[in-house]
């Protein structure tokens, strides 16, 4: 007699973020439940409130998720990262990774958006997004301020602003905001952020 033993993957928190994510990008948050979580990493709904026993602490996770993942992408960039790069191309480089210019950066914007939707309701997600704005923030005044222009932390914001605004508008009425829109448009703002 021959006992098969079938052993089940784990599912860790950041597997299951992974699935949320890609529910949310095909269905938007109100699709982004415990059970569509669930049945998106193939695991069962126990599985996923053992590691998110709320749906508040799973949008928590998911936001910070993919907060790190646009992180990560920006920090990989050679140019973003060269503070030896003059500083136009540095801020294209890094800005750029916060557009939705493919298909699937416009899943993730749009999934961005509904997230900054929810925190001006939620002190939890306000929390994220601040957090989120405020580091993206940070490196731009660092940025700016290195090459001497006067009011860093106000062309930081402006141009934030610009990215965040440009995001919302291209998820929302993308046949109006095609990728080389969006990128004549950063660069415009960018060269206008550099005028001292």
């Amino acid at each position: 007699m021959v006992v098969q033993v079938v052993t089940r993957r784990s599912t860790g928190p950041d597997d299951l973020a992974d699935a949320a994510l890609a529910v949310a990008g095909r269905r938007g948050l109100s699709g982004m439940t415990v059970r569509g979580v669930a049945d998106e990493a193939g695991v069962s709904i126990g599985a996923v409130q053992h590691h998110f026993p709320t749906t508040d602490a799973l949008y928590r996770f998911v936001f910070q998720r993919l907060a790190e993942r646009i992180r990560r992408r920006i920090d990989r960039d050679p140019v973003a990262r060269d503070a030896g790069a003059p500083v136009d191309d540095r801020l294209s480089a890094a800005l750029r990774h916060l557009l939705p210019t493919t298909v699937a950066r416009r899943r993730e914007a749009a999934v961005m958006v509904e997230f900054a939707a929810r925190a001006t309701h939620s002190a939890e997600l306000a929390e994220v997004q601040s957090l989120i704005l405020g580091g993206i923030r940070s490196e731009l005044v660092e940025i700016l301020g290195a090459h001497g222009l006067p009011e860093p932390d106000v062309r930081a914001a402006l141009l934030l602003a610009t990215v965040d605004g440009l995001a919302l508008d291209a998820v929302s009425a993308p046949s109006l905001y095609p990728g080389a829109t969006l990128d004549a448009c950063l660069s415009r703002q960018i060269a206008a952020a550099l005028t001292p």
